[in-house]
């Protein structure tokens, strides 16, 4: 396991008005640098989110198009398994890390207005550290083993968040990133292990995911405007087709404009209401 000493928890109930960072004087989760000043244990500092923070995280992610399908099936599993009392487990605490690295750098480069030129290789070089910047990728390409080596603990465990979220690494890959992770946090030399097959990693992370970068760029703006002129239902009508056909689909429930549906405030209390009817939800 990447984090061997995570033991299973649950994220404490909400206390209103509560600030668990006495140095925070925001939002906790909003706040930028107080982020940045837990990077480097992020799962520790994820377990003090409250349930209204996931669920913040989680509507600013889709307002702002950040989550895709998989970030709103793994949050929504870790809201519900909270709501049944049902403690996280780590691969939960490694999603939620994920999402929220996502959202939180998102929001802050909104707050800096940063404009991006037609050439930028990807939108998330504005929040990666030098190793996993492509062009200082590229500026090493011929030095590659003396570069690899400079790469710290938080640019392998982008590597492999990122490279887990697309589905860059095999078993055997992900297993070796995950060593590198492991020695990096014992303080261990990276040159005391098989520095060819780390490079051969770096290589395929930075290759594949700025190419895929390229590729759903070109499709985004085709995208966003079919999801902006896509219909909304109301909760109402699927409430009504649920107690007929004794089901609804999830893709139905996620397509109602709950910011102005008057019967249900979000999915989660969608979710609550069917299933108080006894109506299924069909993932």
């Amino acid at each position: 396991e990447e984090f061997q000493n995570i033991e299973e928890t649950n994220i404490p109930n909400e206390v209103e008005n509560q600030i668990e960072d006495k140095e925070n004087l925001k939002r906790s989760w909003m706040d930028y640098e107080n982020f940045k000043k837990h990077e480097n244990n992020l799962i520790d500092y994820i377990k003090k989110l409250t349930v209204n923070d996931l669920k913040e995280i989680y509507k600013v992610g889709k307002n702002t198009k950040t989550l895709k399908g998989l970030d709103e099936r793994n949050i929504s599993d870790v809201l519900t398994r909270l709501k049944l009392n049902i403690p996280l487990t780590n691969d939960n605490l490694e999603n939620i890390e994920s999402i929220y690295y996502k959202v939180i750098n998102e929001l802050h480069k909104r707050e800096l207005k940063v404009e991006k030129k037609a050439d930028t290789n990807s939108l998330k070089d504005n929040f990666l550290e030098n190793g996993l910047n492509y062009k200082s990728y590229l500026e090493n390409k011929n030095k590659l083993n003396e570069f690899i080596l400079k790469l710290s603990l938080n640019d392998f465990k982008k590597m492999h968040l990122l490279g887990k979220q697309e589905n860059i690494f095999d078993e055997m890959e992900e297993r070796q990133i995950l060593t590198v992770i492991t020695w990096l946090k014992w303080n261990t030399p990276l040159k005391k292990l098989n520095v060819d097959k780390i490079i051969n990693i770096y290589v395929k992370f930075m290759e594949n995911f700025y190419k895929k970068e390229e590729v759903e760029k070109g499709t985004l703006a085709c995208n966003l405007d079919k999801e902006e002129k896509s219909i909304k239902d109301s909760f109402g009508d699927i409430l009504a087709k649920g107690l007929e056909n004794g089901f609804v689909e999830m893709a139905d429930l996620k397509r109602v404009d709950y910011d102005n549906d008057k019967d249900a405030y979000d999915v989660y209390e969608a979710i609550e209401i069917l299933e108080s009817r006894g109506v299924r939800i069909k993932y």
